[in-house]
């Protein structure tokens, strides 16, 4: 792996709640993996799993006996080494990165760290994860394959299934280039409020819709209808034209 290859490079470390301390790095070209089963990845990801902290947190509440707190002393220190050692590692790829480019990333300048209190769970893939904006991307770090959605990619963001009596909602990001797009699922309804904050905060105009959307088939159409792709009005109005004529009476109107 070359620095000049590194898109994003992110920094996430271990707490209480998740005992995986780790470095990933998203990958602007595929490099190829393995000896015996070569295959080509888009990302390279470094891991400790701490496994051990919640277990003896667990006892200790359960027995409340001095060996136990002991235990749990031990664990979290290790924790706070292991989040040391990463941490100075990532601030000396930081300053290899300063000898040899002040600007070598595509997105951003050295590490980028998770935010844990904008964190909110769904479904990238297959299974529920939890789900965290960094200043440059949108990760799930711990799922596999790990989720990372760089956000200037983005132009929309649609909230799909917004009504009172549904517990989830889903959440489209459609690209730039009008052909790609990323579907969250099973988003927590009490999560809407803060993710339309944060999607506020990034300047990420995005709409609310009572239904779900055929991505696949409504795209092609922006594509071919737009003169200009990555035009933020037209491509609104023609957005909006197209979900409406392609059958969403009984949903809400766009909004920004």
């Amino acid at each position: 792996m070359i620095y000049r290859n590194i898109k994003h490079a992110f920094l996430q470390l271990a707490e209480t709640k998740s005992t995986i301390v780790l470095l990933h790095f998203e990958l602007k070209h595929d490099i190829i993996c393995g000896t015996t089963k070569a295959k080509k990845t888009n990302y390279i990801q470094f891991f400790v799993d701490l496994g051990g902290v919640d277990e003896a947190t667990e006892t200790r509440s359960r027995t409340y006996d001095e060996d136990g707190l002991m235990e749990e002393q031990e664990q979290r220190r290790r924790m706070s080494r292991m989040n040391e050692r990463f941490r100075d590692f990532s601030k000396k790829m930081d300053q290899a990165w300063g000898r040899i480019s002040p600007k070598l990333f595509i997105e951003g300048d050295g590490f980028d760290i998770p935010y844990r209190d904008l964190a909110f769970e769904g479904v990238p893939y297959r299974t529920n994860v939890t789900i965290m904006p960094t200043v440059h991307a949108l990760v799930a770090l711990d799922d596999s394959p790990p989720m990372c959605m760089s956000l200037s990619d983005v132009d929309v963001a649609v909230f799909e299934r917004i009504r009172f009596s549904l517990k989830s909602f889903d959440l489209v990001f459609v690209f730039k280039d009008m052909k790609k797009f990323v579907t969250i699922t099973s988003i927590p309804s009490k999560s809407l409020d803060a993710v339309k904050q944060w999607l506020n905060s990034c300047d990420i105009v995005f709409f609310e819709k009572a239904i779900n959307h055929v991505w696949k088939k409504i795209l092609p159409q922006i594509g071919v209808s737009c003169l200009t792709p990555g035009v933020l009005l037209p491509y609104v109005l023609m957005f909006l034209f197209l979900i409406t004529s392609l059958g969403d009476s009984g949903g809400q109107k766009g909004f920004l």
